[in-house]
């Protein structure tokens, strides 16, 4: 009787353990390759340093952005991000969001 009860614990525990590493295995998610952009985004508003550090702390707080210098004198933030994680809407409404006026930038098509 006791090796059948030990062949069952034994059992049940194998069947724990592969049901635990197939759903291990489905949960996974697929990786995305990054896809690195740089954009220039119009920015109205920023007065001074602060202005630009504060545009700065709080856009790199959103997921996909890598680099972020916002300049004063060109009115204009330098973005690099990964388009596969945040979008160029998402970015600019993200900029809005610090109480400056940020606009998609116009592509010229040549």
């Amino acid at each position: 009787m006791k090796i059948v009860s030990k062949l069952v614990v034994g059992g049940m525990l194998m069947l724990y353990l592969v049901f635990a590493f197939s759903c291990q295995k489905s949960t996974e998610t697929k990786q995305v390759k990054p896809i690195i952009t740089k954009v220039n985004i119009p920015v109205q508003g920023m007065m001074c340093g602060s202005c630009e550090y504060h545009i700065e702390t709080e856009v790199k707080r959103h997921d996909g952005v890598i680099e972020i210098k916002a300049d004063r004198e060109k009115a204009m933030a330098h973005v690099k991000y990964d388009s596969s994680k945040i979008s160029l809407d998402e970015l600019v409404a993200a900029i809005n969001e610090t109480g400056y006026k940020a606009s998609k930038p116009v592509v010229s098509k040549q």
